[in-house]
């Protein structure tokens, strides 16, 4: 059965990566042309559109799917494609609409790239009077059983009198759950940082890391607890890390746990291990579901791990203030956080679960700037543009297969291999990079958002 997937007008590169998470989290099944959808995913204002048109096992897949997009304005069961409203009419005449007698319903209008007035709604509704549905039923603006929908796809930045490039109708299925994006808005939280994660995206990243009442979910860089409150929302239960306790707890004491107190989710809260990334203190055996995190980008401030500085003299802790002592840190580069994490995620996720983080980059990204496990596989890596010199991506991995002795002979194996060069390497230089004072220029960054290249050189990770 056809249905019509009308997105919301915002980070579009998410859309299919979130949509094709949420039908393997309930085990469904969905097909769609790829073409279209790379409109769907399109940063480019001549052929970006919020419509495509998904083909899915029954009614009940669209509803559940609804049930927690954050991407997803609705989703409609759709009945007519065409180019004009006369062509609609026509195509909607022959049309039974008897599963309408004894409801209430109404019909809604909405345009992409264009806006009407009352007065021209009505008038273009009007060339709908000859089918069957006015027969059926009645009509009720407040409160219908029943939402039928006219949506016009004229494309963005276009003039008034451009012509339409497709109009679709259908019956509503399901509304998204975009709403729940304003309840968790920053400028309400009891406890805020200036890294904090934005409600929206936040709430995408706990959908790709499939969330759920059954779920343990870990975000070892946890800061403000953005994520921690995302996955709250849809049930799991979670747990963070952080080795700087001022990140993680303000003057007054609010903390991350006041924010999780605030939204009702002290029961679905674990608490917080105030530790170095690079050595976590937990067993090395699988019993994570998922893990979360925004990794620090070392522009600003950078992640730092546990380490003695250069030129500076060790000075043994006096006796009896080791419980409060705070060790020495040393700058810890993104690249090793990166591959820290992932061999932390191929020993702790249980089989099946998800390692979702934050990457921050350039425009110069490739795929194989990601290193590779034998125990994950790349899922989807999806783009927020920042500024022209960089940006950063939600990188979804799934671990396939158990972390075991022939796995750590494979990344043995694959040790001595020769690393490229990352596009998140010294990202700091490349972010504030100025021509130098002989005039001479380097290669400044480019942005392309709809550079998707990749090589076929690859990254590994060393074995423990």
């Amino acid at each position: 059965m056809k249905y019509l997937c009308h997105f919301a007008h915002s980070h579009p590169d998410f859309r299919m990566a979130e949509l094709e998470s949420l039908v393997s989290f309930f085990e469904g099944k969905f097909s769609y042309d790829k073409e279209e959808a790379k409109h769907v995913s399109s940063f480019a204002i001549a052929d970006d559109t919020p419509f495509l048109v998904v083909e899915m096992e029954d009614e009940e897949l669209a509803r559940k799917v609804c049930s927690r997009s954050m991407t997803l304005r609705a989703i409609y069961e759709l009945s007519a494609i065409v180019q004009t409203y006369e062509e609609l009419a026509k195509e909607l005449l022959h049309q039974n609409f008897d599963f309408v007698d004894g409801k209430t319903w109404k019909i809604g209008l909405e345009a992409f790239g264009r806006s009407y007035s009352t007065f021209q709604q009505q008038e273009l509704l009007e060339k709908m009077r000859h089918i069957d549905l006015w027969n059926h039923g009645k009509i009720s603006l407040k409160d219908p059983d029943i939402v039928f929908g006219i949506l016009e796809d004229v494309g963005s930045q276009r003039t008034f009198d451009a012509p339409t490039r497709k109009i679709y109708f259908g019956r509503k299925i399901a509304d998204g759950q975009r709403d729940s994006i304003h309840k968790y808005k920053l400028n309400s939280r009891t406890f805020l940082g200036t890294t904090a994660m934005d409600p929206e995206l936040s709430l995408i990243t706990a959908n790709m890391a499939n969330s759920n009442p059954a779920s343990l979910i870990y975000d070892p860089f946890v800061g403000t607890g953005s994520f921690l409150i995302a996955c709250a929302h849809f049930g799991a239960v979670t747990l963070g890390a952080d080795i700087d306790v001022r990140t993680v707890k303000d003057l007054s004491g609010a903390g991350v746990e006041g924010n999780m107190k605030q939204y009702n989710f002290s029961g679905q809260y674990e608490g917080i291990v105030l530790c170095d990334a690079s050595r976590p203190p937990w067993r090395l055996v699988p019993f994570l579901d998922a893990i979360v995190t925004d990794l620090p980008y070392g522009i600003r401030a950078g992640a730092r791990k546990v380490g003695k500085k250069k030129n500076k003299k060790y000075k043994p802790v006096p006796e009896g203030l080791t419980a409060a002592h705070f060790p020495q840190c040393v700058q810890y580069d993104v690249p090793d956080v990166v591959e820290d994490l992932i061999s932390f995620a191929a020993q702790t996720l249980v089989k099946g679960g998800r390692l979702v983080f934050w990457l921050p980059t350039t425009p110069e990204f490739q795929v194989t700037d990601i290193p590779e496990h034998p125990c994950l596989e790349l899922f989807s890596h999806s783009l927020q543009p920042l500024t022209l010199r960089w940006n950063r991506r939600l990188i979804t991995m799934v671990k396939t297969r158990d972390y075991n002795e022939e796995v750590v002979n494979l990344l043995n194996e694959n040790n001595n291999n020769s690393k490229h060069p990352v596009a998140h390497s010294d990202l700091r230089s490349k972010v504030f990079w100025r021509p130098r004072k002989d005039h001479s220029i380097s290669s400044p960054v480019s942005f392309d958002p709809e550079d998707q290249s990749s090589s076929s050189s690859s990254t590994s990770i060393s074995g423990s």
